[in-house]
């Protein structure tokens, strides 16, 4: 079982975190995403989208972490990433959900503006209304968060794994506020001491490094 991931990546960190919960032995082969090396020939013929993770298995290709964990769950049931209560396990599913389609889009387009662009060539707008944005789905976390340990009862599963990356690394280097955020707040303090969480976790995005990278790339 091959899992090529780029270590920053939220969508890699969940995939990563599951497999190390459930202790499946893979290889990992990282592919960095600032040398664009998911745009190379020999990725993109096992991912046409270009886009990470990827799992490889049995001559199986397999993109998509929301599709990989399934596969993962599938074939090692325990421990499990849902809870066994139907109303739970929706639960966290739809919060995943939304963390993949309202809060992680506009955190890209916030580390896109911050990262990747010169601060004379952002676009202040996109990045006030995805600030906005993102304050607005968080509230909405964070009410559906109250009463409990992790995203989805008591247990740390495949929702909290989702959001991991995004709170815990992205988050604070964007400076996007969290105080008026409790619930979130005191999850994210849980669940940065979950032994999978600590032993995926590649630190902080090193910006001057990608840089660095990038322009040793467009010279050479």
């Amino acid at each position: 079982m091959d899992l090529y991931y780029y270590p920053y990546c939220p969508f890699s960190r969940r995939v990563q975190i599951v497999l190390e919960k459930k202790g499946i032995k893979h290889n990992a082969v990282k592919v960095d995403i600032d040398l664009e090396e998911h745009k190379k020939e020999s990725f993109l013929a096992m991912n046409p989208f270009g886009q990470l993770p990827v799992l490889v298995d049995g001559g199986r290709t397999l993109f998509e972490a929301s599709v990989i964990c399934a596969y993962l769950d599938y074939l090692q049931p325990d421990p499990p990433i849902h809870s066994e209560d139907g109303l739970l396990r929706a639960h966290g599913l739809l919060l995943e959900k939304v963390h993949d389609r309202f809060i992680s889009p506009e955190i890209q387009i916030l580390w896109s503006e911050y990262f990747h662009k010169k601060p004379a060539s952002r676009n202040e707008a996109a990045v006030s209304r995805a600030f906005k944005s993102v304050q607005k789905s968080l509230a909405w976390v964070n009410k559906q968060i109250e009463g409990t340990t992790y995203m989805a009862g008591e247990n740390f599963g495949l929702a909290d794994a989702a959001y991991v990356h995004t709170v815990l690394n992205m988050m604070p280097q964007l400076n996007i506020d969290l105080s008026a955020h409790k619930n979130i707040s005191a999850w994210a303090a849980r669940a940065e001491k979950v032994k999978s969480v600590i032993k995926t976790n590649p630190g902080f995005y090193k910006i001057a490094e990608a840089q660095a990278k990038k322009t040793k790339k467009v010279s050479a």
